[in-house]
C-alpha cells in the first residue's frame, strides 16, 4: 500500500516496453507487468482496462503464434481475474475481454502440439481463477464441463493435475451446486486410468472431499456407485455358507441367492432418494476396473457411516420414516439403506481378494459403531442390528480363519469386540458360544503371533485386539449374569468354568498390556524396571502405531481384570467349605483372575490415576485418554454410549468395587492409607453429577462394609468416611429438595437414598456408641424433617417419609440410655 503511488508510473513504463518490436523485450515486459499486478493487488484495478487492450494488441499481432507470447498474455489475464474478483460480473466489458483473450489463445490448437497444450493449460488456469476469485461469473455447470474435458489420461500430467485441483476447489466452494453434475463416476474412472501417482492421490482426495460434501443428502447414491465399482466383476470366492451362490448379471447388481448367513439381496428393492441418479454409469467400463480402483471404492464405503454427518435421522429408523413421509429435506437417510450397506459390507468381507476383506470387516465395525443403539420400531425393546447377528458373526468367523492374514485377523478381532460391547447379540447364547470358540484358537497360539514380513506393530495390534475381544466377552457374560440373577441359560453357565480356567493366562496378558500402556502414557524411562509385554513397544514408532488400539482397549481390559478377581492363594489354608461359601459371594460363583500383591497395587494406582487426572488444570490434556471408538463394557451402569457422554469414572469406579472385596482386605492387599487416599479422591469430586454419586456411594459402601474394624477405629478414616457420607446426603438433598414435585428431571431418589442409608447404617453399626456421633443421627433426622416440610406432592412426601423411617434404627442404636420417640404417623 505504501508503494501504490508508484504503480501508475511503473505500469506506463513497462507498457511502453511491451509495445517494442523486439521479441525478447516484449516477453520480459509482459512478465514485468505480471509481477506488478501480483504486487499491487487492488491498486491495479484502475489499470486493468489499459492492460487488457495491450494484451489484445499483442495477441493480434503477427508474432502472436509464439508460445511465450501465449503464456505471457494468458498469465496477465489470470492475474487480472484475481485482482477484479467479485467485480468481474457476467456481461461486463472486463469479463468479456478476459474471456475473449483466453478463447483466442485456446483456439490456436491446430498450429502445434506445444501451442495446443499451452492453450488448454491457460484455459483451465482461467477456470481455476474464476472459481477461486469470481465464482459468480460463470455457472458451475460450465466449469464442470470445461474441467471434465481435460481430465482424460491423454492430456499432459500438469494439465490433468490442474484440472483435478480446480474440481476440488469447486467442490469446496459450492458443494450444493455440484450435486446435480454427477461427476463421481467420471472421477472414479479417471482414477482407474491415471498412471501418475501424485495425480492419483489428488483424485482420491477429491473423491473423498466430494463424498463428505454430498453424502449427507445422498447416501444411497454413493452406496450404488461404490457397489458398482467394487462388485464390477463376478470374482467372489465360494466359501460354503459364507458365499453368494448364483451368477451375477451383466451390471453386477445381482447378489445371488441368500442363505442363512446372508442379508437378503437388494435386488428388486426400490432404492429411495437419489440412488438411481447413477444411471449414467457406464457398466462396460466397470468390467475393466483395476484392482486399486475397486479397493478405493471399498474404502469410500468405509467412510460412509461417518460421512453422512450427525443428523439423528440417519441413524434412527422411526425418525427417518417420519421425515421421509413428511417430505422433509431429501428423505434419503442412511438407516433406510442399512440392509443394503450390511449386505455389501459382508460381500466385501468374503470377496476373493484377501486384501479387500479387512475393508469389508472394518465397514461392519463402523456400521456397528453408528447403529449399535438404534432401536427397531417393529420390535420394541430390541435393537435394529439384532436381525443381522448371523452376518456379523459369520464375518468374524471368516476373518479369524487360520489362513487369514494379520490385517484381516486384526479387523476380525476388532469386529468381535464391537459385537460383544454393542449389545446387538440380544442374549443369543449360541452366538456368544460361537464367538468364544472363534477367539479361543488365536489365544492358544498367542506367544507365536509374529509376522516377519510385516512391521513390528502389526503383531502388537493383533495381540491387543485379541485380549480386548476376550475381555469384552467376559464383560458381556457378567453383565448378562447381573441382569438375570435367576434362570441363567445353561450355555452361559457352561462358559464360566472356561473363563475361570483361562483367567490364569489372560490375567497375566491383560496386566502386561496395561503396564505397557501406562509406561507409554506416563513417558517413563524404558530402561528402568520395564520388561515390556509387547515386543518392540519401546520404539517410539511402534508405540505411536499401537497407542490408538491401546486407548480403545484399556477400559474393557481393566473391567475384565477386576470381575470376580481374587488374591492369589486366597484359599491355600482354608477348607473346602469356606472356599465354597466364599465362591458363592462371587457373581459367577468362580474365582477368576488371581492377582499378586504387585499386580493389585498396579491396578489400584492405575485406577486412581484415571480418577485424579480429572483434576488436571487442562482437561484436554489427559494422561490416559479415552478413545472416541471405545464403548463401555457390560458392567457399566450407564446405558449411554455417545462419544460426547463418555466418562472415565464410569469405567473405573465399578472396577474399584471389585478391588474392595473382603478377600483383598483379608489378605492385607489394602492398607489404611489406600482407603484414605481413595476417600480423598471422593472428597475432591463431591459436587459431581448423579452418575458419579451413585457409583461413589457404592464404592464407599464397599470400604465401610469390608474394611477391618481397626481401620474404622482410626479417627483419620472413620471421621473422613462419616464426613463424606454426610456431604453426599446434603449434596443430594440440596439438589433435589427444590424439584421434589413431579418434574421431568426429578432424580430417582431410590437409586441414591437406598445405598446412602445402607452405608450410614453399616458405618454407625461398626462404630462404638460414642457421644460425638449422636450429632450425626440428629443431622439425619433434621434433614428428613426439612424435606417433609418442603414436600409438595404425595409422591415426594412418601419418598421423604421412607427416608426418615430409615433413621429410626440408627437413633435407637446410637443413643445409649436415652429414648427418642419419633411418632412418624402423628405428623
Amino acid at each position: 500500500m505504501a508503494l501504490s503511488s508508484l504503480v501508475p508510473q511503473t505500469v506506463s513504463s513497462i507498457s511502453l516496453l511491451a509495445k517494442s518490436t523486439i521479441t525478447g523485450l516484449q516477453i520480459w515486459s509482459l512478465h514485468g507487468l505480471l509481477l506488478t499486478i501480483e504486487a499491487s493487488g487492488f491498486s491495479y484495478v484502475y489499470h486493468v482496462q489499459a492492460t487488457l487492450g495491450l494484451a489484445l494488441d499483442i495477441l493480434l499481432s503477427e508474432e502472436n503464434g509464439l508460445v511465450d507470447f501465449q503464456q505471457g498474455v494468458g498469465s496477465l489475464i489470470n492475474a487480472i481475474v484475481a485482482v477484479l474478483g467479485p467485480e468481474l460480473a457476467p456481461g461486463s466489458i472486463f469479463f468479456s475481454r478476459c474471456k475473449s483473450v483466453i478463447a483466442e489463445i485456446s483456439s490456436q490448437q491446430e498450429t502445434a502440439t506445444l501451442l495446443e497444450y499451452a492453450g488448454k493449460y491457460l484455459s483451465v488456469r482461467f477456470t481455476q481463477q474464476l472459481v477461486l476469485f469470481a465464482p459468480q461469473a460463470v455457472s458451475v455447470h460450465s466449469h464442470v464441463q470445461t474441467l471434465l474435458s481435460t481430465v482424460s489420461a491423454g492430456q499432459q500430467p500438469t494439465l490433468r493435475h490442474l484440472a483435478v485441483s480446480t474440481l476440488r476447489h469447486l467442490i469446496e466452494k459450492d458443494p450444493v451446486s455440484i450435486i446435480d453434475e454427477q461427476i463421481e463416476d467420471n472421477l472414479f474412472h479417471m482414477l482407474n486410468e491415471e498412471t501418475d501417482s501424485e495425480i492419483g492421490s489428488l483424485v482420491r482426495a477429491t473423491i473423498l472431499r466430494l463424498l463428505l460434501a454430498l453424502c449427507p443428502s445422498r447416501p444411497s447414491h454413493w452406496i450404488l456407485i461404490c457397489r458398482n465399482m467394487v462388485l464390477a466383476t463376478s470374482g467372489r470366492r465360494d466359501a460354503g455358507n459364507d458365499s453368494l451362490n448364483g451368477p451375477e448379471n451383466e451390471s453386477g447388481m445381482d447378489f445371488g441367492e441368500d442363505d442363512e448367513n446372508m442379508v437378503s439381496s437388494s435386488k428388486g428393492m426400490p432404492v429411495q432418494g437419489y440412488a438411481f441418479g447413477a444411471h449414467m454409469i457406464n457398466h462396460n467400463r466397470d468390467k475393466h476396473l483395476r484392482y486399486r480402483t475397486r479397493v478405493f471404492a471399498a474404502e469410500c464405503l468405509g467412510h460412509l457411516p461417518i460421512a453422512v454427518g450427525k443428523n439423528p435421522a440417519h441413524f434412527d429408523l422411526s425418525l427417518a420414516r417420519k421425515q421421509a413421509a413428511n417430505g422433509e429435506i431429501s428423505g434419503d437417510w442412511l438407516v433406510l439403506h442399512v440392509q443394503e450397506l450390511i449386505s455389501l459390507a459382508y460381500q466385501i468381507s468374503t470377496i476373493q481378494f484377501e486384501n479387500m476383506r479387512p475393508i469389508g470387516v472394518g465397514l461392519l465395525t463402523a456400521i456397528l459403531d453408528k447403529f449399535e443403539k438404534s432401536p427397531d420400531p417393529e420390535l420394541p425393546g430390541h435393537l435394529l442390528l439384532e436381525q443381522y447377528q448371523a452376518q456379523l458373526v459369520s464375518a468374524v468367523r471368516t476373518a479369524l480363519d487360520a489362513s487369514s492374514g494379520p490385517i484381516l485377523l486384526e479387523a476380525g478381532l476388532q469386529l468381535a469386540t464391537k459385537i460383544m460391547t454393542s449389545g446387538v447379540l440380544g442374549g443369543d447364547q449360541a452366538a456368544v458360544k460361537r464367538i468364544f470358540s472363534l477367539i479361543s484358537r488365536p489365544l492358544n497360539d498367542f506367544k507365536d503371533v509374529y509376522y516377519p514380513s510385516f512391521a513390528e506393530w502389526v503383531s502388537c495390534k493383533i495381540k491387543i485386539r485379541l485380549l480386548a475381544a476376550h475381555a469384552s466377552l467376559k464383560c458381556y457374560t457378567f453383565s448378562f449374569l447381573r441382569r438375570h440373577h435367576s434362570g441363567v441359560p445353561d450355555e452361559y453357565l457352561a462358559l464360566l468354568p472356561l473363563f475361570s480356567k483361562s483367567s490364569s493366562i489372560l490375567g497375566k496378558y491383560w496386566i502386561g498390556v496395561l503396564k505397557d500402556y501406562s509406561y507409554i502414557c506416563l513417558c517413563l524411562d524404558a530402561k528402568k524396571n520395564w520388561n515390556p509385554f509387547l515386543d518392540g513397544i519401546q520404539s517410539p514408532l511402534v508405540s505411536s502405531k499401537v497407542q490408538p488400539s491401546l486407548e480403545e482397549s484399556w477400559p474393557v481390559i481393566l473391567q475384565a481384570l477386576a470381575l470376580d478377581a481374587v488374591p492369589v492363594n486366597t484359599y491355600g489354608n482354608s477348607d473346602a467349605t469356606d472356599e465354597n461359601s466364599s465362591n458363592n459371594s462371587l457373581i459367577s460363583g468362580y474365582s477368576m483372575v488371581e492377582l499378586k500383591l504387585e499386580d493389585y497395587r498396579f491396578l489400584w494406582g492405575f485406577a486412581l490415576l484415571v480418577l485424579f487426572q480429572r483434576q488436571h488444570p487442562a482437561p484436554c490434556r489427559q494422561i490416559i485418554p479415552l478413545s472416541s471408538e471405545v464403548r463401555y463394557g457390560g458392567d457399566s451402569p450407564t446405558e449411554e454410549t455417545n462419544t460426547t457422554a463418555l466418562k472415565q469414572y464410569e469405567i473405573v469406579l465399578p472396577v474399584l468395587q471389585f478391588l474392595l472385596t473382603e478377600r483383598f482386605f483379608a489378605e492385607e492387599f489394602l492398607t489404611l492409607d489406600s482407603c484414605r487416599e481413595l476417600l480423598q479422591v471422593f472428597c475432591y469430586s463431591i459436587y459431581m453429577d448423579d452418575s458419579w454419586n451413585t457409583l461413589a456411594i457404592s464404592v464407599l459402601l464397599q470400604v465401610v462394609q469390608n474394611c477391618p474394624s481397626d481401620f474404622l477405629e482410626s479417627e483419620a478414616l472413620g471421621y473422613q468416611a462419616m464426613e463424606l457420607l454426610l456431604a453426599y446426603i446434603f449434596s443430594v438433598f440440596q439438589r433435589t429438595v427444590g424439584v421434589l414435585s413431579d418434574h421431568p428431571k426429578t432424580l430417582d431418589m431410590e437409586d441414591l437414598i437406598s445405598p446412602l442409608f445402607i452405608t450410614a447404617k453399616t458405618l454407625v453399626k461398626r462404630f462404638e456408641a460414642k457421644k460425638q456421633f449422636k450429632s450425626v443421627v440428629v443431622a439425619f433426622v433434621l434433614v428428613g424433617y426439612k424435606c417433609i416440610r418442603e414436600a409438595l406432592t404425595e409422591l415426594s412426601f412418601s419418598t421423604v417419609y421412607d427416608f426418615v423411617k430409615c433413621t429410626i434404627p440408627l437413633v435407637k442404636k446410637l443413643v445409649d440410655g436415652e429414648h427418642l420417640v419419633l411418632d412418624i404417623d402423628a405428623m
